[in-house]
């Protein structure tokens, strides 16, 4: 049996050909309202948002947001959107 790792990844054992790192800082938005599919957030994602750290759930600390409201909908976006 081989050795199947790659540096930072998370699960060794399921190394893939194809892996892509999406971890660090993304923009992101509470959607209360449920205003982001009528308003096309996966088009024109709102300018001002808030960043968080990913992998990390927005309740957490360590995302960077430490929200710990109960929020049913959320927005992420890439970095370069």
């Amino acid at each position: 049996m081989y050795k199947c790792y790659r540096k930072d990844y998370y699960r060794p054992q399921f190394v893939r050909e194809n892996f892509a790192d999406l971890c660090g800082e993304w923009n992101f938005i509470f959607d209360d309202g449920n205003e982001g599919e009528k308003n096309k957030y996966y088009k024109n994602f709102p300018t001002d948002c808030l960043k968080i750290k990913v992998p990390f759930a927005y309740e957490t600390p360590a995302s960077g947001i430490g929200d710990e409201t109960c929020h049913n909908v959320v927005w992420y976006s890439p970095p370069y959107h």
